[in-house]
């Protein structure tokens, strides 16, 4: 009996070491439209931004990026995905949660790495994608199939990941 204790703690760092473990390209389970890739807002964030849709991640990798003007991790991956779009890839993002004006305002310090922008403001969309928070990208191929999950803030390492699979084609 005295050992208990013992055996309890023991238990529960098995328990939080497991869920530590780095999970950032885990299989996900996602909601489907018929063409096999999750649902996209149709909403545009503002008229001067541009909308897309299924139909324009095909045929070329292109990374989805859920964000928003209050995270501040999203500021931090900024100046990265704002690298990664100058160098040539399609990057939409998805503003989750927020306000256009604020996320007008967000683009403008931070950049604005978007090729389109949709906004999911009753976050439908990050429970179809199955986002577990901000932000978080999708890397999808040419065939439309999300081969790379990044949950959190995309730094160098996730980048140099990012290009590899795409270079790997």
């Amino acid at each position: 009996m005295r050992y208990l204790p013992i055996l309890i703690i023991a238990v529960l760092i098995g328990v939080f070491a497991l869920n530590l473990r780095d999970d950032s390209n885990a299989a996900i389970t996602i909601s489907k439209t018929p063409d096999g890739l999750p649902a996209i807002p149709s909403a545009p964030v503002a008229p001067d931004f541009r909308a897309y849709s299924q139909k324009d991640l095909r045929d070329r990798y292109t990374l989805i990026n859920f964000f928003a003007s209050w995270c501040t991790p999203c500021a931090a991956e900024m100046p990265v995905l704002k690298e990664m779009s100058d160098q040539g890839l399609v990057i939409y993002g998805i503003l989750f949660n927020d306000k256009p004006p604020l996320a007008r305002a967000f683009l403008e310090k931070y950049g604005n790495p978007y090729a389109g922008m949709v906004n999911d403001s009753d976050g439908s969309a990050a429970v179809d994608w199955g986002t577990t928070g901000v932000p978080e990208s999708f890397l999808v191929d040419p065939k439309g199939k999300v081969v790379y999950r990044v949950a959190g803030p995309i730094g160098e390492a996730q980048r140099d990941k990012i290009l590899s699979i795409i270079n790997a084609r």
